[in-house]
């Protein structure tokens, strides 16, 4: 009883002593250990087992010595050495003041290397979250990027849009010059022979123009001896030499149909011109003329181009036939 009793004072030390060792020795060394890597994390850990293993076998050699070297007791004078003369309730004393200690003594290392794990995962974490922050930070500054390269993209494909626009729009300047010359050049060629019959009136559809007047000016001049014909017969209205006039009233309808798509600057004279005032009177003589059906397609299309609601003309020319003579 006396030697299990002195064991386990010994024991006791023993783990005193680890355990102050722990906190001035190996304290500096799990502070220095935070700032190592993984692998230096798992060889000290290799090195705690280690050392606690040799210190537990040290501890157990030291148990066996204690006990071997212990006096026997002095009553009983058979006995011949500590060992010999211990009973089975003296050896559990024994062996438990030995193995005790040892127990208690590696789960103060265990949660010593767990603790140093802990904090060393406790690092990796940290690391790993300044990690997600920096990827959060590139994929925004990505995104950002990516944002700025669509808005420049769409910038350039505005520009391109609108350069293609503005080509369109030169290639209809030049379509409807075209058009506009041809009807020009045509209506002068065919004035001689294309007239008009009222009764037993007649005229020339197309008027004389000054030659080097421009093609504003000409239709200007064009809209208003239409509309002298035009107020001189209110009801029916015969052309002679149709075919000359129809390709006339081909050439000037195209170009009327490019007004909108032509460039700013040249639209807006368009707009303000006679042109579409003059085409209305094209469309009221094709409508008079029963020779022309095949025509009154192109009048209906362009009043549905133009918005309006197709209707009968002819009551709407007796009304304006009629506001002249009453004035």
């Amino acid at each position: 009883m006396r030697t299990g009793n002195v064991i386990r004072n010994v024991a006791i030390l023993a783990t005193v002593s680890v355990s102050l060792f722990k906190n001035k020795e190996w304290g500096a060394f799990g502070e220095m250990s935070e700032e190592v890597s993984k692998e230096a994390a798992i060889k000290g850990a290799n090195v705690k087992l280690i050392a606690c293993g040799a210190v537990t076998a040290l501890w157990l050699l030291a148990a066996c010595c204690l006990g071997y070297f212990a006096h026997p007791p002095m009553d009983d004078a058979n006995c011949k050495g500590a060992f010999s003369c211990l009973t089975a309730s003296e050896w559990g004393d024994f062996l438990a003041g030995v193995f005790a200690p040892v127990a208690f003594f590696w789960l103060v290392v265990t949660v010593w290397i767990q603790s140093d794990e802990l904090r060393e995962q406790r690092n990796e974490l940290a690391l790993t979250r300044k990690e997600f922050e920096l990827n959060r930070s590139v994929m925004e500054e990505e995104a950002q990027a990516a944002r700025s390269q669509a808005g420049y993209l769409a910038t350039q494909t505005a520009l391109l849009g609108d350069e293609a626009k503005a080509r369109n729009r030169e290639a209809n300047l030049n379509s409807f010059v075209t058009l506009m010359s041809r009807y020009v050049e045509h209506s002068r060629e065919v004035r001689d022979s294309v007239f008009y019959r009222v009764g037993f009136g007649s005229g020339y559809v197309f008027c004389n123009a000054p030659a080097n007047c421009s093609h504003e000016r000409y239709v200007h001049l064009q809209w208003g001896h239409a509309t002298s014909i035009l107020d001189e017969s209110p009801e029916e209205v015969s052309v002679v030499n149709g075919d000359s006039f129809e390709e006339a009233f081909v050439f000037i309808y195209g170009a009327e149909e490019l007004v909108e798509l032509i460039p700013y600057h040249s639209r807006v004279s368009w707009q303000r011109s006679k042109l579409r005032l003059l085409l209305d009177c094209y469309c009221q003589l094709i409508l008079r003329d029963p020779q022309f059906p095949h025509l009154r397609g192109y009048v209906s299309a362009r009043e549905r181009r133009l918005g309006r609601v197709a209707m009968d003309l002819s009551p709407l020319m007796v009304s304006v036939q009629d506001g002249p003579n009453g004035a």
